[in-house]
């Protein structure tokens, strides 16, 4: 042990280098040098140095997968209100295929498919009305957050129908070859 001789000699604090951990190597210090860091933790009355934060242990939920649990709650409450309240003549047959939420929960995008009818009307009647459906969502779920909509219409029934049609062609032209 030594005393400091840089600014903090006034405050007569004696000097001890920081051991190195495998933690500290992975950390990246913010602010003062770790002897600078060292004698403001111990002037403090706190435990750990001003300025100094580790950036590579990242806080983990409380709750694991609870984006993908509210999102599956988005997309039931969803359905329920556009079938039963939502009155716009250009929202026909919707199911809601998917719904994707960001990890702030701010923004939501909700992927539909139409039975019937014209899929950009559609996704422009549901886009005008999703204010009024994240106000019904609020009244629904107890979350601090609710996301913001976005629809966008999903073709994944289409292409699955044109690629089933595509095998099923390859498979009977390959019948009719043997």
């Amino acid at each position: 042990m030594r005393w400091s001789s840089s600014r903090f000699a006034k405050l007569r604090v004696p000097y001890e280098p920081p051991r190195l951990s495998l933690r500290a190597l992975r950390c990246r210090p913010r602010g003062p040098s770790p002897a600078i860091a060292w004698a403001l933790q111990s002037t403090r009355d706190m435990g750990r140095p001003g300025g100094v934060r580790c950036l590579c242990m990242k806080k983990k939920s409380s709750t694991p997968n609870r984006g993908f649990r509210v999102a599956d709650q988005i997309q039931r409450d969803l359905t329920e209100l556009i079938a039963r309240e939502l009155k716009d003549p250009r929202v026909g047959m919707v199911t809601i295929q998917a719904v994707e939420v960001t990890p702030d929960y701010a923004h939501a995008k909700v992927f539909f498919s139409l039975l019937v009818g014209d899929p950009v009307a559609c996704e422009a009647g549901l886009n005008q009305a999703a204010g009024f459906l994240r106000a019904g969502l609020f009244k629904r779920l107890h979350i601090h957050t609710v996301p913001t909509l976005h629809f966008q219409f999903d073709r994944t029934t289409e292409r699955a129908a044109d690629m089933n049609a595509l095998i099923a062609k390859a498979v009977s032209s390959r019948a009719k070859e043997d």
